[in-house]
């Protein structure tokens, strides 16, 4: 049985219109799938990095690490020396050289339902304007910054979980608020730290 041209016209617009309605939710489902994967292994390589440094130096606290010893004083050649021996660093800079910005964004709970809202007013600088420290890049995108505190026995470090590429935005590919405990654990730093939302859901962004 022949088809007319008017029917496959038909219904081929019917398929583009199904497409055109599905595709965006497709696209979106994969790409949050991928930031979830990426942050996965983000944290899975900060986690082993550390607890390396820890075995090496045979100790069981943060604060004895040659790690946290280095990047706690302004000595940022220290640092980095430190931190190049369990993680494949290719590039770091200053915030007077090369300080990218990021959206802010705050995670409200409506319904039983997280929504992420985005405030594109409010863009902040990867490394702060009070820190000192370097903005890191490992082998396999990721960007990171650490400030470790003897005050407060923990270092405190911030995810860009694909580096230059977008969204750069808090609670998707940037991830603020982590700490480096003392016994080495990385966890975030409040209940609402986009890191321990998305731990507690099973590692799935839930906005």
């Amino acid at each position: 049985m022949a088809f007319t041209l008017a029917e496959v016209l038909i219904t081929l617009g019917i398929i583009g219109v199904v497409a055109a309605m599905t595709l965006p939710t497709l696209i979106q489902k994969h790409q949050r799938l991928v930031l979830e994967t990426q942050l996965k292994k983000t944290y899975t390589t900060f986690s082993q990095g550390i607890q390396k440094a820890m075995a090496d130096d045979g100790v069981t606290s943060i604060k004895d690490t040659e790690i946290f010893n280095a990047c706690k004083d302004e000595t940022r050649d220290a640092c980095t020396q430190a931190l190049e021996k369990y993680f494949k660093i290719v590039n770091f800079t200053d915030k007077n050289n090369k300080s990218r910005e990021y959206i802010s964004a705050s995670k409200i709970l409506e319904n039983g339902k997280y929504i992420l809202k985005k405030r594109p007013s409010y863009k902040y600088p990867i490394i702060s304007y009070e820190e000192d420290g370097y903005l890191y890049s490992l082998a396999d995108g990721e960007q990171f910054t650490i400030n470790c505190s003897e005050r407060h026995d923990y270092c405190n470090i911030r995810f860009d979980i694909n580096g230059e590429k977008g969204p750069n935005i808090e609670g998707l590919d940037i991830h603020t608020y982590i700490n480096i405990s003392e016994t080495g654990k990385i966890e975030g730093r409040y209940n609402y730290s986009t890191l321990t939302i998305i731990m507690k859901n099973g590692w799935k962004i839930p906005w």
